[in-house]
């Protein structure tokens, strides 16, 4: 919506992926912050992607993410981004392979942690699109 507000005009090509990656990213740090609860969504009866997704949980994170970063260079590509865009998009990517891989989703404390790093991804993304702008 930002982007259509700043430039006034509608560009499916760019609004579509930046929104289906907005959409896999809160799949992402909703599901990891989902298991800090798993046990009392299972007795109140919440249907939520924890309980969902179970023992296959990392494997869908990842598919997540990978929805997340192809849009997100899809979107790179289509509107002409430079190479530090690129650059924090990889950064991105292996910050989000590195929560998969480290977060113990039996362990609320640790989805915690990985939930709020999530804080980091925002950081890494936003610096890299206004620095990518910066290098037009």
């Amino acid at each position: 919506m930002g982007f259509t507000a700043a430039s006034g005009s509608i560009y499916p090509s760019v609004i579509l992926p930046l929104y289906f990656a907005s959409i896999a990213w809160t799949l992402h740090y909703d599901t990891i912050y989902a298991h800090q609860d798993k046990q009392d969504d299972l007795i109140a009866g919440v249907k939520s992607t924890a309980l969902l997704l179970g023992n296959n949980t990392k494997l869908w994170l990842r598919a997540f993410n990978i929805g997340m970063i192809s849009h997100l260079l899809t979107v790179g590509l289509v509107v002409d981004q430079t190479w530090p865009y690129y650059l924090g998009l990889t950064t991105v990517a292996y910050h989000l392979y590195r929560q998969v891989e480290t977060v113990d989703l039996n362990n609320p404390q640790s989805c915690w942690q990985t939930f709020r790093s999530n804080r980091l991804t925002g950081l890494i993304l936003l610096s890299s699109i206004l620095i990518g702008n910066l290098f037009k």
